[in-house]
């Protein structure tokens, strides 16, 4: 039987160093992993916030026109989107469904509304006020 030894080359890497190699890359990985879901809870979040300014916006065009906000309590996919100037962002394969609620009667300062914007049980709320776009338990 051969001994290695001076004269004797090694080929290869041991069990052990490629034990090390994998654990180093799965702790890699992991962290990618975490970083990336982050990144699109956050994207996801953006993009609710921006439909809810989008549809405070349209609210505004319809008080500016009529004085009173799109007056109805709707349930996500109801809403008759064109009368708030939008296309229905339900219609999306998106997982965030958005609801607009408008208290009836009321014109003029008295007019009232909210949209909320839920995704997993998490909510992000804007009122006539533009006050509360923050409010609801989702942020990023």
């Amino acid at each position: 039987m051969a001994r290695l030894g001076k004269g004797c080359n090694r080929q290869g890497f041991t069990l052990h160093e490629v034990m090390i190699v994998v654990v180093i890359v799965g702790i890699l990985a992991s962290l990618a992993l975490l970083s990336y879901w982050r990144t699109i809870e956050f994207g996801r979040f953006r993009a609710a916030q921006d439909t809810l300014r989008a549809i405070y916006a349209g609210e505004r065009v319809y008080w500016t026109r009529i004085n009173t906000f799109y007056c109805t309590a709707l349930t996500p996919g109801s809403l008759n989107w064109p009368n708030i100037f939008m296309d229905d962002p339900n219609n999306t394969s998106g997982p965030v469904q958005f609801s607009v609620n408008g208290a009836c009667p009321g014109t003029g300062p008295a007019a009232t509304f909210s949209a909320t914007a839920v995704y997993n049980g998490k909510t992000l709320i804007i009122d006539q006020n533009n006050l509360a776009l923050l409010a609801g338990t989702w942020s990023p």
